[in-house]
């Protein structure tokens, strides 16, 4: 009797394991499917971003060459502007020290080629030495 019994009962659990792995199969089926759909449906959307990634990407660096080129372009006008503004604030020194009746005409011509050839700083340094000379010279 026992032995029918435990038949029985093997036949019984096999069923329910077949049952349930048929129910585990289609769960799995299932959620697979819902897979591919979601798959399918957000592939478009992704693939839109990223065109607009891209698209982004090239207009960035597209802006970023152009304002390199216009940062050139005004670094080389403020170099020439600077360059004309110490050359014309150089010939304005020469010219009221001249005009003081502080220079004489041997130290002029010297002067005068160094506030042409832009050389502002060696230019300021022999005036800032010839002022001092003068006031050396006139009031001590």
């Amino acid at each position: 009797m026992v032995g029918p019994l435990f038949h029985n009962i093997n036949l019984y659990i096999e069923k329910k394991k077949s049952s349930l792995h048929c129910c585990i199969v289609q769960v799995l089926d299932a959620l697979l499917c819902e897979y591919d759909k979601s798959v399918q449906v957000s592939r478009p959307i992704v693939t839109y971003w990223m065109r607009a990634y891209s698209n982004i990407l090239n207009s960035l660096d597209s802006t970023n060459q152009e304002f390199m080129s216009w940062r050139r372009k005004y670094e080389q006008v403020s170099s020439r502007q600077k360059t004309k503004e110490g050359t014309a604030s150089s010939e304005i020194a020469v010219a009221v020290l001249l005009k003081q009746g502080w220079l004489q005409q041997e130290s002029d011509l010297s002067l005068h080629k160094m506030s042409r050839s832009g050389s502002m700083a060696l230019l300021l340094e022999k005036v800032r030495f010839m002022t001092v000379e003068i006031i050396q010279e006139n009031f001590f």
